[in-house]
């Protein structure tokens, strides 16, 4: 994009056509570059893990607004260069549909019961099972936390599906809270997903798993999920598992563990 915009506009300048940069199409193409730029910015780790409500919601305005953007700027060419933003609009909103299907599907008479933890952490029981390995990640949705939000997260156990969530700033923080305030409640709920591929470790005569603090929700599913499968083994077989965790205090090991 940097390079197209830049070599376009010296070209201009080069042929004294400066002034076709007025157009209202050229507009629509500087609106669309820098609609780029802020996708860019805002999918930064820093921004998604700080402050994930302003990556989801810029995302999909900024994702439209250069649907919409790129359309008017390319239709000053022909109407053949228009298929490029509609087939991406298309491809775009058959993905939306796609999962608001799955939204519908499994937040149809789906609810989940609320447990706070200790260290700031909630678990996060659903009602329904969902058709995944633990440690993959799904999309979590709580209306009565925060309404049209969907956050993922890393499924401890998918029957009935289990999330054990640290809380930190917005969706998290208000979730921990109300759990605290309101022991064992059960709300509606959605998931969709789920992501991710996870390992097939059970078949490896020893594992090592290595997690960090709370991301080690991730490992302790693996853990978990190790180990049920390989009690169904035949008799006999050796299997060993090597769990290293890292934290910062000893608090952290119950609430993560505790899926």
């Amino acid at each position: 994009m940097i390079v197209h915009s830049t070599n376009m506009v010296s070209y201009l300048f080069s042929i004294g056509y400066q002034h076709y940069l007025n157009l209202p199409g050229q507009h629509a193409a500087a609106v669309a570059g820098f609609s780029f730029l802020a996708i860019a910015v805002t999918a930064n780790h820093l921004v998604r893990k700080r402050w994930y409500e302003l990556f989801y919601l810029a995302h999909i305005a900024l994702v439209m607004m250069v649907l919409i953007a790129a359309f008017i700027h390319v239709s000053q060419i022909n109407w053949a260069a228009k298929t490029f933003p509609i087939v991406g609009a298309c491809i775009w909103g058959a993905d939306r549909l796609v999962r608001w299907g799955k939204w519908f599907f499994y937040g149809y008479n789906n609810e989940c019961t609320l447990v706070a933890l200790p260290e700031g952490a909630t678990k996060v029981i659903m009602k329904r099972a969902i058709h995944g390995r633990p440690a993959s990640h799904a999309f979590l949705a709580i209306p009565r936390i925060r309404p049209f939000q969907t956050h993922p997260f890393t499924l401890a156990c998918s029957n009935p599906a289990t999330f054990v969530i640290g809380a930190h700033n917005g969706f998290t923080k208000s979730l921990h809270h109300f759990a605290t305030m309101h022991p064992n409640r059960t709300l509606r709920a959605g998931i969709e997903g789920p992501y991710g591929h996870v390992p097939s470790v059970e078949r490896f005569d020893r594992v090592v798993l290595v997690g960090g603090g709370s991301g080690a929700t991730f490992t302790v599913a693996l853990a978990m999920d190790w180990l049920r499968r390989t009690a169904d083994k035949e008799a006999g077989a050796t299997h060993s598992l090597d769990f290293i965790w890292a934290i910062k205090t000893r608090g952290t090991v119950f609430p993560t563990a505790h899926a």
